[in-house]
Order: structure tokens, then C-alpha cells, then sequence
């Protein structure tokens, strides 16, 4: 106790005293002397006196002040010690040790507890303060390899003797792997715990590469073909790497990749792997390469190649499937069901549905649809991921029947489906008009106007039969090949209308060569075209043809960029001759045209692209627009034209692709003959043409090239899990080593599930229940945090998986008297390595945001500066301030002496010694 203090409230109220003084005093001395000085008015006179002034000091507000220490403080550091922490640990060992020294000055009990996944309690709240950084120094670390910021949190407000005194100084890098610190403060600081939090930077120590994912085909993978598996890696320098990978534990053969090239930042790498047997595959890859952390270099995946082969067919006629079936079933690989639209019975649920792989609508219009069966086809496609093939076919009168344009059946559910649209539409198209702007242009035609000013005038003609999707552009043919407008959309025609006027005569020589380059260098980067097209407007005067041809022909073959010519003025049959075979070469058109109405006539003609109609019946051979997909590989080519099938179809149903899907094969101008994409989680593909054996198809079908593209995009079009009905369903929710498993399903009465966790391993299995929590040991790979019990209605469990590698979920239903009800249900998971090892993460702002986000919530200090510890004793109030109010005890203490008073007053009476003296005189009278 110290700086010791009398205070009043109302200090000028001790004034009082002076009139309390006059009312006592002059009473008594007006009284006669002889009876002034009685033991009975002197006593009333002090005990009237000590009543005045306990009354004076009430009225004042008397009480008393003093200060004593504060004991009850208490600070708890809560030490983030994760491996990503091991090159800050300088700096945040000298701010632990700072702030504990700070809190032995101001007696603020101090406790350590250091986290990383789990927590430690370092240094308890009793420690002596002199032993408390060498405790915290000494004690054992818990599990560095992730951050469970809202578990230490969770655990420090446990160890408070006082919380409304107390406070919580977290000590991070801020990098969370495990829980959410932000929901856990609100239930801290509600125990009246304080919170500052100092931000500790991570350091790399070196460079450091990771895998950081790996992405499997969107598509049903089938056995034994090949596919392609990407690789993404992370690095934060460049370097050199090893790449090898292993399915169930094997190395795969051609996958291994030696000193690649490793570039700062990300980077894709793709592997070539044939998957030779079905079921579970646990894909493994491996890097090697000199970096700081090497526990990211091994990345753990899993593929499920299941089998799939259950196929129904709805078709509109009565064995129009026959054809199909027999080429799919040829070697017994499908477990095929076909029904009529109209005469049988369909799957009237999505559960019905599911019982099937896949369907196929063999020329099925919207019209044919019964109510109700649009919708559930949509849910087994989107949500379920089965799959869909559409075909077409034609009416008696020759019209499409399922690829139909009639606005007045449009079902928008089923249209929505399909990759695909049917409508009547022209092929957008990019120009490149090359204007001759030599010299010998400026001669006049048969009407007296100038050959060069006739050519403006047919490349304005254009505009009139071009659309909104369509791209313009000019150039000149003359030394300069001068580009006078680039490549333009239709819809922008007054800046082409400026261009065309601008555009003279240079009076050069015409050069072919150098303006056909430019012009297809051009066209090439044109992107949202199906063709691709250059028109030259010349007298037909041209260097050696060996400087123009390759270019004609190269950029026709690689880009199928056309090449047409408008002759003007031609002057002899050598020239004439030259022209036509470039456009031989080019694939395009020679005109011939020596007046403006001619030339504008010709560049009409030229750009007349036939519209995609309904039904076109002109036979072809389709031309493979993706020759990466798996659906094309190896299939028969043209000789003469690499991208073009030998096998031939009659015809095709005319529509649009949609933005997103992608197109395999391709009619002439892009025209869609098969596409396909992902719908949900589902695949739908498309077949613009049927497959009814018939005159179209008959010579595709009996053709092994045609027979390899059909089974491969049915195969192509499998699920990618197992979509059978089950009683089970469940929702994983993974957070680094914390895993979270909802399941969802409705139990009858002592109906039960049993779950277990699976680690599955080339060489066997090692689980552990999910029913009741497991004891955890040391070592512990993983292990059931939170059972899956009656009492959560077998609803909920968690569960901690920190070993590499894949794992099964499997949950069984029993009935009340303990027999299996139905098949388990599977749900499958890897894990390759904590984000503590994540260096995708270090990203300074976000992490600065988290921890602003965290001061904001808890109202406490952000503390960046760690030399800094002011901040941390700020908070505590260091001394009390005792105040003693004796006004009460004042109170009584008046009214007993006032009371004692009236008695003094009214009665006689003796002291103590008066009383012994006489009865010791009545004693000796006696």
C-alpha cells in the first residue's frame, strides 16, 4: 500500500464545521460556571462534538485513497514455432524474451504456449520470472508442420486464472493451414481477453520449387489409350529438375523427364501414360532438383478407371439402332437397352436413369420428348455426371428431324444440353482485300474510269454482302504492301468507307510476294472465323511466280487461308495463266472482270458463302479441327490433306457450335459434323449425322476409321464415377490436415453407419474407425478427431490425415439387428503435403490483411515494429487505485454517540473507578 490520501467529495462543506463548533460552545459556556464544568456537560459536549464532525465528514464525501499493485495481470505469448517460422526464429525469440523482461517490470504474470498443428504449454503463469525465457527456450516443440492458429487461440483463453485481466499476445507469420482464427476470436475476447498480435515475416532461406496440382482428362479415360496428365509446378527461381511418375508405385514407362528446365514462376508439364487395367490407381510424382524444402517435391493423386458399359438407346423408329448396337457390341464390350420413344416404356425418375452410363437419343427431337423426362435427363447429366450422345436423322420428306431448326417444338432444357444449335447461319469470314496500287493500275478500264479506282469500288461492294461477324482489311500490291486497314469488324464500316477513300495509287512495281505474306500473317492471329480469305485485285503484272506460290500454299495448308483474283485489264494470256494457278494453288477463284460493275459483281460472287442449312446432302469427308483429341488419333488421313479423313459420310445436319464446346470434326467452313463438353458434371456429345446405316452413313459405319471414332466418343462420353442410387451421401470438407465429413442419408428405427478411414497402400490397407475418437499417439499418420455416433445421428465426423498418400472413406448402413443394408458407399482422397510447405502462400499483403482483420475483430494492436514491445504493457493497467468510504461506518457511529449522549444528559451516572471506590467504602462500613 502507498500514496496514501484523505479526499472529499465536497470539500467546502467542511465549513460546516465552524457553525457545529458555535452550536456546541456557546450553549456550554453561557451555562453558570458551577455547573459548567460537570462531568456529565463536559462528556455531552465531546460526544456532541465527535457527532458533528463524523455528520461534517459525511456530508463532504470523507473517504480515503491508496494504490497497490496489480497481481492479477496476465499476459499468455502464443508462439507460432511452424516450419515456416524456422528463419524468423531470431527475431521472434528476441521479442519473447523483450516482452517477458517488460512484464517482470510491471508484474504481469507471463505464460508461453507454442503452436504449430497442436500446442505446448511452455511456460505456465507460475513460472518465476527469472527461469521464463529459458523455459520457453527449453521446452518441446509440438508438430511444426502446419499452423493451427484458432486451436492455440482456443487453448491459450483455457489457461487465464483472471481473463478479465488477461491478454493474448499472438506471435505468427500469419500463415493458417488448419482452423479459422477469425471465429475463434469473437468467443476469446467474449471471456473479456484481451489480444494484440505481432506479425513475424517468413523467410526462404534458398530457392524452392513444388508440385503444386495435377489435372487428370475432363473425360472417361479409356483402358489401354493413352491420355494426357498435366503437371503444375511452382517456383520461386529457375533451376534444373528430375520428373518421374508412378502409378501404384510403378514407375510409368516414357513419363520420366531428366533435366528440365524449371522457370521462375508457373509452369505446365505434361505426361503421356497409357492407364493398362481398371480400378483404383494411385498416381504418385517425384521431382528432384537442389531447393530449399523438399517435402513438396512428392505430390500424391489417385485415378479411378472404373467400368463402364451400361448404354440405353431411345430411338424414334423401330430398330433404326440395330446398325449402331451391332458396331458397339461387336466385341461384347457394352451392356446395351434400347426403347422406342413412343411405344415403350422410358425411365420416368433421374433414378432410373442412373441405373445407365450413358444415353443416347438416336434421332430424338424436342417434340418426342414426354413431359417431365427434358428435366430429368438435365439432373442425370448435370448433376449426376452420366452421359449423352445425340444423333441426328431425317423425316419421310427428307427434313431433320432431330437437329430440326422449328422454332415452335424449341425446348429450352434439352437445347441447353447440346454443344450445338440448330440454326441457319453463314460462316464468319476475314477478308484481306490486296488493291494492285502499282503504276500501271492507273490506266482506264472499258468506261473510261481507272482501273485503280474501279478496284476501291468492288472493295467497298463488300460491305453489301458481308455481315457483323465478318473482319475487313486492306493492303496494297506494290513495293510498299503498305497495310491500309487492319483487319476490321463489318460493324465498323464508316472506318472502312475512310480507308478505301484514303487509299492512292503509289505508281511502284506490283509485288506479290511480300503483300500474300503479310496478308496471311494477318489472317493466321484472326481468331472467332471459320474462314479465312485473301482477295487480290490486280492488271496481272507480277514478279517470278516462285517468290508468291510456296507462301500461297503454305499458308493454305497450315491456316486454310484461300486465295482468289480479281483480273483487271490483264494484258496477255501469260499473265492471265500466272493468276489462275495461284488461285489453283490458293484453293480459290479466278475472276476475270474489265469494268467497275463486273469487278463489284466478281467480289460479290467471291464472298457469297453458302448459308448452313438445315440438311445438306453434299457428300464429304470430315476434317479433324482438333487433331490432339484421343477420339482422332490414328485415324486414317487424305493423302493429299493431313487434316482430312479418308472415310466419307453423305451429309450433315446443319448448326452453330456454342462458346465452350469443343469441336473434333469439321465440314467445310467449320461446319460442326461431331462436338462435345462438359455439362456440369456430365459429358453431352453431338453427331451431325445419324447413324442408322443408312445412304449418309452406311459407307462411315462399315469403315474401321469410322467404327474407332464412334466407339471411342461413346467411351469418350462415360461418367467419371459410379452414379447407381445409394441410401449414402456425403460432403468432404478438406482444410489442410483437418478433414470434415458430413454424411447425409436418412436412418430408419436402430438403423446405424459404420465408417472407417483407409489408408491404401500397392503392398495393403491400415484404418481406423470412425466411430468412436482415436487415441492419438506420437507418431500418428491419422486418426478420428470427432466421432461419427447415435448421438450426432450418424451425421458428422472429422478426422486428421497428415501422411502422404491416398485414402479411402467407406461409411456401411446396418440395420437394428446388425445386418448390412445395400453396398458401402466409397468416396476416395489424397494427400500429398501440408501448405506449411506451400510457398504459393507468401504472399505479404494477403497475409498483412488477415492479420488486420484479426486486430479489427479482437480490438487489439497489429505490431509490425518487433522492437516495439510497448504496445504489448500498454493494455494493462499496471497499479489499482483502492478507494476506502468510511461514511457508513460514520453513520452509525453518529447515532450510537447521539444516542449515548441523550443518556449522558438525562441521567446520572459513574465511571468505572467511582463504582469500585464505592463499593470498596460500603465493604468496610460493614
Amino acid at each position: 500500500m502507498f500514496n496514501f490520501k484523505i479526499c472529499f467529495t465536497y470539500p467546502w462543506l467542511l465549513l460546516l464545521l465552524i457553525p457545529a463548533a458555535a452550536s456546541i460552545l456557546i450553549p456550554y459556556f453561557r451555562i453558570n460556571k458551577r455547573y459548567r464544568n460537570t462531568r456529565n456537560r463536559i462528556t455531552s459536549m465531546i460526544l456532541h462534538s465527535i457527532v458533528m464532525v463524523l455528520v461534517v465528514a459525511i456530508l463532504s464525501g470523507f473517504s480515503i485513497q491508496y494504490v497497490v499493485p496489480n497481481k492479477n495481470n496476465e499476459a499468455i505469448l502464443v508462439v507460432d514455432v511452424s516450419e515456416s517460422e524456422k528463419y524468423s526464429e531470431t527475431e521472434r525469440d528476441r521479442f519473447v524474451e523483450q516482452v517477458m523482461e517488460d512484464c517482470a517490470r510491471d508484474n504481469i504474470n507471463v505464460g508461453v504456449v507454442t503452436f504449430g498443428f497442436d500446442q505446448v504449454y511452455a511456460t505456465p503463469l507460475e513460472t518465476k520470472a527469472e527461469e521464463k525465457y529459458s523455459s520457453y527456450i527449453q521446452a518441446p516443440l509440438p508438430d511444426v508442420t502446419a499452423t493451427n492458429i484458432a486451436g492455440a487461440l482456443e487453448y491459450a483463453a483455457s489457461l487465464f486464472n483472471h481473463p478479465e485481466t488477461g491478454k493474448i499476445v499472438l506471435i505468427t507469420d500469419a500463415r493458417e493451414t488448419d482452423g479459422d482464427a477469425l471465429n475463434v476470436i469473437s468467443s476469446v475476447t467474449a471471456k473479456g481477453i484481451a489480444m494484440d498480435v505481432a506479425y513475424v515475416p517468413s523467410k526462404t532461406n534458398s530457392a524452392d520449387a513444388q508440385i503444386v496440382g495435377v489435372t487428370y482428362p475432363e473425360q472417361h479415360v479409356e483402358l489401354g489409350s493413352n491420355c494426357n496428365i498435366t503437371l503444375s509446378i511452382y517456383s520461386n527461381a529457375k533451376g534444373v529438375a528430375d520428373l518421374r511418375m508412378y502409378d501404384n508405385d510403378v514407375l510409368s514407362e516414357g513419363t520420366v523427364q531428366e533435366n528440365l528446365q524449371i522457370s521462375e514462376g508457373t509452369q505446365i508439364v505434361t505426361f503421356a501414360h497409357t492407364f493398362e487395367q481398371e480400378g483404383l490407381h494411385e498416381i504418385r510424382f517425384e521431382m528432384e532438383m537442389e531447393d530449399n524444402v523438399t517435402e513438396n517435391n512428392v505430390y500424391s493423386s489417385f485415378y479411378n478407371l472404373q467400368l463402364f458399359n451400361k448404354v440405353l438407346i431411345i430411338e424414334r423408329t423401330d430398330n433404326s439402332s440395330e446398325a449402331l448396337i451391332g458396331m458397339l457390341n461387336s466385341e461384347g464390350a457394352y451392356n446395351i437397352s434400347k426403347v422406342n420413344i413412343f411405344s415403350e416404356q422410358l425411365p420416368a425418375t433421374v433414378d432410373a436413369l442412373r441405373a445407365y452410363d450413358q444415353v443416347i437419343l438416336n434421332d430424338i427431337a424436342d417434340k418426342d420428348l414426354p413431359e417431365g423426362f427434358d428435366v430429368a435427363l438435365q439432373t442425370y447429366v448435370k448433376e449426376y455426371g452420366g452421359g449423352l450422345f445425340t444423333l441426328g436423322g431425317s423425316n419421310e420428306d427428307g427434313s431433320a428431324h432431330a437437329y430440326n431448326k422449328d422454332s415452335t417444338n424449341f425446348n429450352p432444357i434439352y437445347h441447353n444440353m447440346l454443344p450445338v444449335e440448330a440454326v441457319r447461319y453463314t460462316p464468319p469470314i476475314g477478308v484481306m482485300f490486296v488493291i494492285d496500287s502499282s503504276g500501271s493500275m492507273l490506266g482506264n478500264n472499258d468506261y473510261g474510269t481507272s482501273i485503280f479506282e474501279s478496284a476501291k469500288a468492288a472493295a467497298l461492294a463488300c460491305l453489301d454482302v458481308l455481315y457483323d461477324r465478318d473482319y475487313v482489311g486492306i493492303m496494297t500490291l506494290d513495293t510498299n504492301h503498305a497495310t491500309i486497314l487492319e483487319l476490321t469488324p463489318r460493324t465498323q464500316e464508316t472506318k472502312i468507307k475512310e480507308a478505301l477513300g484514303k487509299l492512292e495509287s503509289s505508281g511502284g512495281n506490283t509485288v506479290f510476294g511480300d503483300a500474300v505474306e503479310n496478308a496471311g500473317l494477318a489472317l493466321r492471329d484472326l481468331k472467332n472465323v471459320a474462314k479465312r480469305h485473301i482477295i487480290v485485285i490486280s492488271d496481272g503484272k507480277t514478279e517470278e511466280e516462285s517468290t508468291y506460290l510456296p507462301k500461297i500454299k503454305d499458308f493454305y495448308e497450315k491456316d486454310g487461308i484461300t486465295f482468289s483474283v480479281i483480273g483487271v485489264a490483264i494484258p496477255d494470256d501469260e499473265a492471265r495463266a500466272a493468276m489462275k494457278k495461284a488461285c489453283a494453288t490458293g484453293h480459290g477463284r479466278f475472276y476475270e472482270a474489265n469494268s467497275t460493275k463486273l469487278l463489284v459483281e466478281s467480289v460479290k460472287a467471291d464472298l457469297n458463302v453458302p448459308k448452313i442449312e438445315e440438311v445438306n446432302n453434299q457428300p464429304f469427308a470430315p476434317i479433324v479441327n482438333n487433331p490432339t483429341s484421343p477420339l482422332v488419333l490414328g485415324l486414317d488421313r487424305d493423302a493429299t490433306d493431313k487434316d482430312r479423313l479418308t472415310v466419307k459420310l453423305g451429309g450433315f445436319y446443319g448448326s452453330r457450335l456454342k462458346d465452350g464446346a469443343d469441336l473434333i470434326l469439321v465440314g467445310e467452313y467449320a461446319v460442326p459434323i461431331y462436338a462435345q463438353w462438359k455439362y456440369g458434371s456430365g459429358m453431352v456429345g453431338s453427331f451431325l449425322c445419324d447413324l442408322q446405316n443408312t445412304a449418309w452413313s452406311s459407307a462411315f459405319m462399315q469403315d474401321e476409321n469410322g467404327q474407332t471414332f464412334v466407339k471411342r466418343a461413346v467411351n469418350n462420353l462415360m461418367p467419371m464415377q459410379d452414379l447407381r442410387p445409394n441410401d449414402i451421401s456425403v460432403n468432404l470438407s478438406e482444410d489442410n490436415y483437418t478433414n470434415t465429413l458430413s454424411v447425409f442419408g436418412k436412418l430408419g428405427e436402430g438403423e446405424s453407419i459404420k465408417g472407417e478411414l483407409v489408408k491404401i497402400t500397392p503392398t495393403g490397407e491400415s484404418s481406423v474407425s470412425l466411430n468412436e475418437k482415436t487415441e492419438i499417439a506420437d507418431d500418428a499418420k491419422f486418426y478420428t478427431t470427432g466421432a461419427l455416433t447415435a448421438l450426432n445421428k450418424y451425421s458428422r465426423c472429422t478426422f486428421v490425415i497428415k501422411e502422404g498418400g491416398m485414402y479411402a472413406i467407406r461409411l456401411t448402413k446396418y440395420d437394428k439387428e446388425g445386418k448390412q443394408v445395400g453396398n458401402p458407399y466409397v468416396v476416395y482422397k489424397s494427400f500429398s503435403y501440408s501448405e506449411e510447405y506451400d510457398e504459393m502462400t507468401l504472399e505479404e499483403e494477403a497475409l498483412k490483411g488477415f492479420l488486420t482483420d484479426t486486430t479489427t475483430k479482437s480490438g487489439g494492436a497489429l505490431i509490425e515494429d518487433l522492437t516495439d514491445t510497448d504496445p504489448v504493457v500498454e493494455g494493462f493497467v499496471i497499479e489499482l487505485v483502492k478507494v476506502f468510504d468510511p461514511r457508513t461506518s460514520f453513520m452509525i457511529a453518529a447515532i450510537v454517540l447521539f444516542l449515548l449522549d441523550i443518556i449522558v444528559c438525562k441521567f446520572k451516572f459513574k465511571w468505572i473507578h467511582e463504582i469500585i471506590r464505592d463499593k470498596k467504602r460500603k465493604d468496610s462500613l460493614r
